[in-house]
């Protein structure tokens, strides 16, 4: 009798702990209220309600947060109503509910999976919700599985540049390079961040150890240079000067009239490819060493070794003596000093440079320079995509034989010589007439650039810049070749000094060898 009462009293006992413990979850349920969320999906014409307690709303999606206020009274009064795929947002509400850790009965809902074809409007919508877990998941997916993602028929127009920008910092450039992407969804964006990243002076670039926010050209060499390669690409060889330690110091000169936004989109308008244009920027402002001729030498002049096929030939003792110390290539009859203080490579031809292992090229010898082994294994793998052309290098190196002025930057091309004094009147009639051709033109269509500050034009930048241009001319490079040969042919038989003597003062020296 006692036995049964005693077990009478356990089953009434644990009746009673089970209705306290539903009581308790009902006291949590009625101060974590469920909140119905309608969805409006006027693609698809549907409509549906969604219910999610209003603590793991605010917790998941913190877009509402600023809407449901923490007064109790008032969540009668919220009606939350949304503008989306019904779809994606039933995928959002799983994902939302897979966190909530008070669960009744022991009933547990999965975390929904990111698919390739709804990653992109997943990310959209989870950072329109501020839903930053989520957001750095669909980051992370569209990295992994970016090629994927391309071949299916999503929208990625949508994609804004923040999100894009924290996609790209994810990619190599080899891992972007290698995107199969035929319709250009993705990739030409990809590249557009890529550029902006070489162009901000804050930014750790793991891809490129040069950056280009210092860049600039020099009016007298044309060299593209940045703080880091000034110092160590020449220049012209009449503005050499030397340290306090005897090392040759080169001193390029800015060029005015040069503008970085122009020469992007000009760089875009030669390549037609954002992808070209990166890598053509990445070869400017990065640099290796040669192994033989022992120059530094940016990415894009890989091939641009000078050398002579035939070994100079200096005269024997019985030879005039003004011909001492001066010797000639066979190859092409160059006259070379025997002693050049320079000691710039010269040559009629052209070959690659050759980069050694303890310069940075053996990627097996462990002791190398990491940084200078990828700059050599990047620059072999694009190198048809970063190299300049041949016939560019050229027009440089006539440039850089013809006389430049002391009194002037650079030489313009726009001077009326002698010859043209008399047809003053027929080159204004033919100037006025291309004008007028000119303005009858449409303007061209802008292309979109990468997003980097653009400075304003003045009227004497359009000006030098003119006349700049008239500069290519072949006329004028032709009559600067013959008169600079003419120059030098005087040099060596002694005549210089009735030509054009040396000039000494505090400021500046003006000779020609």
């Amino acid at each position: 009798m006692l036995q049964i009462c005693g077990s009478f009293k356990h089953t009434q006992l644990m009746h009673l702990i089970s209705l306290n413990y539903e009581v308790s979850y009902q006291s949590k349920v009625i101060m974590h209220p469920n909140m119905v969320i309608h969805v409006c999906d006027e693609a698809k014409n549907l409509k549906q309600d969604f219910v999610c307690p209003r603590n793991l709303l605010v917790k998941e999606m913190r877009y509402f947060e600023e809407y449901l206020s923490v007064d109790p009274q008032r969540w009668d009064e919220v009606d939350i109503s949304v503008h989306c795929d019904v779809q994606i947002f039933d995928w959002l509400m799983n994902y939302v509910k897979s966190h909530n850790t008070e669960h009744w009965h022991g009933i547990y809902m999965d975390k929904p999976k990111l698919e390739p074809s709804n990653v992109i409007s997943i990310l959209i919508s989870s950072e329109f919700l501020k839903m930053e877990t989520l957001v750095v998941e669909c980051i992370q997916y569209c990295h992994k599985h970016m090629s994927a993602i391309i071949a299916t028929p999503c929208n990625m127009n949508c994609i804004n540049n923040n999100l894009a920008g924290c996609i790209a910092d994810l990619f190599s450039h080899n891992e972007a390079d290698d995107l199969k992407d035929k319709r250009d969804k993705f990739k030409s964006k990809l590249f557009q961040k890529k550029i902006e990243r070489l162009f901000d002076h804050g930014y750790q670039n793991h891809d490129s150890p040069g950056n280009s926010s210092t860049l600039y050209r020099c009016g007298l060499c044309l060299k593209l240079l940045t703080k880091e390669t000034e110092r160590k690409i020449p220049c012209d060889p009449n503005k050499i000067n030397i340290d306090a330690r005897g090392n040759i110091v080169f001193n390029h000169t800015r060029h005015k009239a040069w503008e970085v936004h122009e020469y992007v989109n000009g760089l875009y308008e030669e390549l037609k490819s954002w992808v070209l244009v990166y890598w053509r920027i990445w070869g400017t402002i990065n640099f290796l060493t040669c192994s033989r001729c022992k120059q530094a030498f940016l990415c894009t002049d890989l091939g641009q070794c000078k050398y002579h096929p035939e070994a100079v030939v200096y005269p024997g003792i019985g030879a005039d003596h003004r011909w001492h110390g001066i010797g000639l290539y066979p190859c092409c009859n160059q006259k070379v000093l025997r002693f050049d203080p320079s000691s710039m490579p010269k040559g009629c031809k052209i070959r690659d440079h050759i980069v050694s292992a303890a310069d940075g090229g053996d990627c097996g010898d462990h002791n190398v320079n990491s940084t200078q082994t990828r700059i050599l294994n990047d620059l072999l793998l694009h190198r048809e995509a970063m190299c300049v052309p041949e016939r560019c290098c050229f027009d440089l190196l006539q440039w850089q034989q013809s006389p430049l002025s002391e009194d002037e930057e650079y030489t313009t091309g726009s001077e009326v010589t002698e010859d043209e004094i008399g047809d003053e009147e027929d080159t204004s009639k033919k100037q006025a007439a291309k004008k007028a051709r000119k303005s009858g033109k449409p303007l061209k269509r802008q292309v979109s650039s990468p997003s980097f500050q653009r400075k304003e034009k003045s009227g004497e930048k359009v000006s030098l810049t003119y006349s700049f241009a008239h500069f290519t001319n072949s006329s004028v490079l032709v009559y600067v070749t013959f008169l600079y040969s003419f120059v030098l042919s005087c040099c060596f038989k002694g005549t210089i000094s009735r030509l054009n003597p040396v000039h000494v003062s505090d400021s500046k020296t003006c000779c020609f060898l």
